[in-house]
């Protein structure tokens, strides 16, 4: 079980999912993605979301456990990622599905948008 995915854990049993955000933010992950050419830049490579009002973008500490998606289609590549980096490009229609060897954590919209919720204003007297 890898740090990521045992600080997940934790966060779960505890109910509380602002402790995973600092494990998440260092981690490198890599990102399925698909190239239209052989020239083009890769773009995120998004698949169905268990929300129907989502997409998921796909990710793993481990790229073998990413070969499917390599195996399915001849334009898919992984591309290496930072937590920050990662965070920064969801987009409000978003979920991050981070695999691991033993199952799957689907880090949600709501857990996304609580971690950058604007700070609350000051009340004015």
């Amino acid at each position: 079980m890898s740090e990521l995915e045992t600080i997940i854990g934790h966060a779960i049993r505890e109910n509380n999912v602002d402790l995973m955000l600092p494990k998440i933010l260092e981690t490198t992950f890599y990102m399925v993605c698909e190239r239209e050419s052989e020239d083009a830049a890769p773009e995120i490579y998004l698949v169905p979301s268990q929300n129907p009002d989502q997409l998921c973008i796909s990710v793993s500490e481990d790229a073998d456990l990413l070969e499917d998606f390599l195996e399915s289609n001849p334009r898919i590549v992984l591309a290496e990622i930072s937590g920050d980096q990662l965070l920064g490009l969801v987009e409000e229609k978003h979920e991050i599905m981070i695999m691991f060897k033993d199952g799957l954590y689907c880090l949600s919209r709501a857990h996304i948008d609580w971690w950058y919720a604007d700070e609350p204003e000051e009340v004015q007297s």
